[in-house]
């Protein structure tokens, strides 16, 4: 759950916190389970504040949202930052980057930049308004009211059509992990102006 005050967000995923300040500047504390709080050392439990390193982006984060051991920040562009845990395929990479980065366990410490583009025939990057982390899954609106999805989905969740029991005889949970943003198509049409997730809905 994400709780704002006047100049303050505060996210909490399962033994972890994520803290917006007033400056824009992300801060974590808990345990490091699968790299959540920014830093490579995954036996450290920290008791006091880590501040999150986003690069040129430092400064101009405007939201955080925390889900189980994965992690979003959205810039003050309309571009989102994930680092934790893509087991599930909640980070929004794609499998093969995340293989080709050598990511232990599919899970990576460094906020990493997601890319989404606005249309497949386009370079430029869609604009992202609003964030929610679940469990394992994650959901953004865009800018045109779009809502997008991704990560594990086996129960329905992703909103994309299919849950558990919609998979084919012997292909097991494999179709459940969505790698990359996915538009929901049964909202299209629809104006969307706000999202949450919770734990698997």
């Amino acid at each position: 759950p994400t709780r704002r005050s006047s100049d303050l967000t505060a996210a909490c995923g399962n033994e972890h916190t994520l803290i917006l300040d007033e400056n824009k500047n992300v801060y974590a504390f808990g345990s490091n389970e699968d790299g959540v709080l920014g830093v490579e050392n995954p036996e450290l439990k920290s008791y006091s504040f880590i501040k999150v390193d986003f690069g040129k982006y430092n400064g101009r984060i405007k939201d955080i949202s925390a889900g189980t051991v994965h992690n979003l920040a959205l810039t003050d562009d309309g571009k989102i930052f994930s680092w934790g845990s893509s087991q599930g395929g909640q980070l929004g990479l794609s499998e093969s980057h995340l293989i080709s980065q050598k990511f232990k366990n599919y899970s990576t410490s460094t906020p990493t930049l997601i890319p989404i583009k606005q249309d497949t025939n386009s370079e430029e990057q869609m604009n992202i308004i609003k964030i929610a982390c679940g469990e394992a899954h994650t959901i953004v609106l865009n800018s045109k009211k779009e809502v997008y999805s991704w990560g594990f989905g086996s129960n329905g969740q992703l909103g994309l059509g299919f849950c558990e029991d919609s998979f084919e005889l012997g292909t097991g949970l494999s179709k459940s992990r969505i790698f990359t943003p996915k538009k929901i198509q049964a909202l299209q049409n629809q104006k969307i102006s706000d999202l949450q997730c919770g734990k698997t809905f």
